[in-house]
């Protein structure tokens, strides 16, 4: 499923930011009565991780949510680019072999670039979740993401954190399947097993006893300065009503968001440190696509979410100033001075931006993740024009 005519995804860009070197500025910053406190309260939310850096900020700041939802709209495809047709290749029988998808259609776009998308028939074909695999040459001759953050001496991650699929059967047949298929299996135990396709995008297959297979969650990682904002925009703009993760479900992130559309697979928010995402540009990870009963109604709410978001982000400085005005202990202060510069370094990252083009939109989810917004006719449409599988 391509954009149109003319119309080109815009590049995704990494945020910029450093932990380490965030608190060791902090500390240089500061008076030399105060530069060991507000270090160590600088270091206590970088230490703490993203878990700890989220509560901190739920702590510190917290919104009366204004109702701003669209029309309940759902996940339709992952988009994942290969560069050419060998690896393309590769990756189809890992999807095929390992997880028994099938070919639900092939699509050539407007710049000419060939697109092969697989999924379960059994949800049928027009409502079926794919994960689209695009062939562009241009992947072959990109520089290679960062793999390890040597300022924290930490891998970096992917923004596409996993695809969650209902596999029938056990753990050990699971993995005889992805060895077989040219995957790698992770880590796992008899609920789940952790893998990984041929191009690097993360698989999580939970082992189910009965029910036909299906895609049931797409797992993002959002950095945590933004974490809140990325799920307020999904709330309001798409529909998602936030659930509770399931307890007997395979582990997740502490804090991770659990979103749930109308139907279709749910989608996971996991946040991670800041200055972990490897750069968004250079990733597999294209696009999701989501499709919706009105666009331009999605559109609207698109644009109330964002003029929200820019008030509260407003808001969120002079709450800050408020609180450290406020504070009376030496503790306090220094807990509010930390969260403060912590956002002020880590926190100018992408904001929330719509395109459009004919019926399509395009969202870019204030993260850096691009949705391609299309109303339910047009993607039918588009499925009745493929070659067939």
């Amino acid at each position: 499923w391509r954009l149109g005519a003319g119309f080109v995804l815009p590049a995704r860009s990494a945020a910029a930011g450093s932990e380490a070197r965030a608190a060791a500025d902090l500390a240089a910053e500061a008076s030399p009565r105060r530069r060991d406190a507000l270090a160590a309260a600088a270091a206590a939310l970088l230490v703490a991780g993203a878990p700890g850096q989220v509560r901190a900020e739920q702590q510190l700041l917290s919104f009366n949510d204004e109702v701003i939802i669209g029309p309940p709209s759902k996940l339709q495809r992952v988009v994942v680019n290969v560069g050419d047709k060998q690896a393309l290749a590769k990756e189809l029988k890992f999807w095929t072999g390992a997880l028994k998808m099938q070919k639900l259609g092939e699509y050539v776009d407007a710049a000419g670039l060939e697109s092969t998308v697989v999924g379960f028939p059994s949800e049928g074909k027009e409502g079926a979740f794919g994960m689209e695999f695009k062939v562009d040459p241009a992947v072959l001759t990109r520089k290679p993401a960062s793999i390890l953050n040597y300022n924290v001496m930490q891998p970096f991650v992917n923004s596409l954190n996993f695809v969650q699929v209902g596999f029938r059967g056990k753990a050990m047949e699971a993995f005889k399947a992805v060895q077989a298929s040219g995957g790698d299996s992770l880590i796992g135990d008899a609920q789940y097993l952790d893998v990984e396709s041929p191009r690097g995008v993360q698989m999580r297959m939970a082992m189910r006893k009965e029910g036909e297979p299906a895609v049931e969650l797409v797992g993002l990682n959002v950095e945590v300065t933004n974490f809140e904002d990325a799920k307020r925009f999904y709330i309001r703009t798409l529909g998602f009503k936030e659930i509770p993760y399931p307890e007997d479900e395979p582990s997740v992130q502490p804090l991770s968001v659990l979103l749930e559309p109308q139907s279709g697979p749910r989608l996971l928010l996991s946040p991670i440190p800041v200055g972990r995402l490897k750069e968004l540009d250079l990733d597999e990870f294209e696009n999701l696509v989501a499709v919706a009963p009105d666009v331009q109604a999605t559109q609207r709410a698109a644009e109330k979410a964002m003029e929200a978001a820019a008030k509260e982000d407003a808001g969120k400085e002079e709450k800050l100033k408020f609180l450290l005005q406020q504070a009376t202990q030496d503790s306090e202060r220094d807990k509010v001075r930390a969260a403060i510069e912590l956002r002020r370094r880590n926190g100018n990252g992408v904001k929330p931006s719509i395109q459009a083009s004919g019926s399509t939109v395009l969202f870019n989810d204030g993260v850096g993740n691009m949705i391609s917004l299309v109303s339910a006719s047009d993607f039918s449409k588009s499925l009745q024009s493929v070659q067939p599988a």
